[in-house]
């Protein structure tokens, strides 16, 4: 009996020294399976990377938090340590993983910036819109709603172009502004508010739905005098839905003689 079990002895020591003997090949997986930006997780699809990130956010110097299956992640010739290392995201960059055997595999990375307009939530975090004139054509704007529940706000002024007013007439200005939502699969439903400067709600739309949101203001000019008066809008998309698809808003003065 000890016989036996000296030699199963033996035989385990040889095998545990062939083993020994054949090294593990160094892997080749290099895959990226994770990154975000700004607190913003991107998709990562096949070999590219797409991160929105917030509206105001520096991308010039910007530390991505990422994970890799491979050795280690580069763009360039920077080395990146996660949550670290600063790179500029303000074009498409290429970030190379590495594996263990060398090779190696590439995902482009691209970062966009929401719309110039985005986020305002509040009436203090107003966008200017500049200024409306009666003499002109209705004038355009382009903006988007992004997070759930946003809300958008703008300033503009509308301002009588004509040079004096009549001397002896007082005239009636209407300000008509128009939001139109985006066209579907992406349309949803908004409110539209307009706001005297510094005060409350002049008017709001009504229009359930989808639909074109449109607001009408009516107020009394002054004899003989240049009228002006600055408003703020608020953009409220009312159903919850997820977008970031453009709405446009046009807004018309129009001045008649009393």
């Amino acid at each position: 009996m000890k016989r036996c079990i000296r030699i199963l002895a033996v035989v385990d020591l040889a095998g545990s020294l062939l083993l020994a003997g054949c090294p593990v090949p160094p892997s080749d997986d290099c895959e990226l399976t994770a990154f975000a930006l700004a607190g913003v997780t991107g998709t990562i699809d096949q070999g590219s990377v797409a991160v929105t990130v917030p509206w105001g956010t520096d991308v010039v110097s910007l530390a991505a938090v990422f994970a890799t299956t491979g050795v280690s992640a580069s763009i360039g010739s920077t080395i990146l340590e996660s949550g670290v290392t600063p790179c500029d995201y303000t074009d498409p960059v290429t970030l190379t993983v590495l594996a263990e055997d060398g090779s190696a595999k590439d995902y482009t990375v691209t970062v966009t910036l929401p719309d110039a307009y985005e986020p305002n939530e509040t009436l203090n975090g107003y966008q200017s819109l500049g200024t409306v004139f009666e003499t002109a054509t209705e004038q355009q704007w382009t903006a988007t709603i992004s997070p759930t529940v946003d809300r958008d706000f703008y300033w503009f002024m509308a301002e009588e172009d004509g040079g004096l007013g009549f001397p002896l007439e007082s005239e009636l200005f209407t300000l008509t502004v128009r939001l139109v939502p985006p066209q579907a699969p992406h349309a949803r439903n908004y409110d539209l508010y307009l706001f005297a400067d510094g005060g409350g709600v002049l008017e709001q739309s009504t229009t359930l739905g989808s639909a074109e949101e449109i607001v009408v203001f009516a107020w009394d000019g002054t004899v003989g005098i240049d009228d002006s008066q600055s408003f703020r809008l608020e953009v409220r998309g009312v159903d919850g839905a997820f977008t970031c698809s453009p709405y446009t808003l046009y807004a018309d003065l129009v001045e008649t003689i009393n």
